[in-house]
């Protein structure tokens, strides 16, 4: 599921060889693992788990950083195609991509100005695809899916509070606590007291 990260824009100040293996050498050499990267015309984008370790440790090894920018991170199958199906549904919500490069994990980093549009938009791709396209068509398939519609409905939003739990939880209780009956029917089932 999409989420939201940040990443940092560093200069190479010289063009010359090793440059970008110094930059990523320091993070590295600190311990920090580099989740993915890019560099286009003297600036590497770094996106680590520990952004504030690899600022510190780039900032000390001389190398200058530009911004740091709030991402967000969509994986992606490994399949022809998959990141233009991205693309195309952030064109059709007239959302601006400023940049992208792939992480790790088959994850598109996407850098837009308004993440939150990202995220609202590949939020409502997704129920619109659950309903337009249902896979599964049991009860138990539909409260999986309404839960991870509602949960990614949720995650779009600029702020969060704990109460929204009661929108997906039972759905999500549907879904966890469901038995396969001989018939090929579901039930739900209560666990046996000792």
């Amino acid at each position: 599921m999409a989420h939201l990260d940040a990443d940092l824009a560093v200069t190479l100040d010289e063009d010359r060889p090793g440059m970008l293996a110094k930059a990523l050498g320091c993070v590295s050499g600190a311990g920090i693992n580099i989740d993915g990267y890019a560099e286009i015309g003297g600036v590497v984008h770094v996106l680590a788990p520990n952004l504030g370790g690899a600022r510190a440790c780039l900032e000390t090894s001389g190398f200058r950083i530009v911004q740091e920018q709030q991402v967000v991170l969509v994986p992606v199958p490994d399949t022809p195609g998959a990141a233009a199906t991205v693309f195309q549904k952030l064109a059709e919500a007239h959302i601006n991509i400023r940049y992208s490069y792939l992480a790790t994990g088959n994850r598109l980093v996407i850098a837009a100005d308004r993440p939150q549009d990202v995220m609202k938009a590949l939020a409502i791709a997704l129920a619109v695809g659950v309903a337009l396209r249902p896979r599964l068509k049991t009860a138990v398939g539909t409260a999986a899916l309404g839960a991870a519609v509602l949960v990614a409905l949720q995650l779009s939003l600029s702020h969060w509070f704990y109460l929204y739990i009661v929108w997906w939880l039972p759905l999500a209780l549907v879904a966890l606590l469901a038995t396969e009956q001989p018939g090929g029917g579901r039930v739900i089932t209560r666990p046996r007291a000792p």
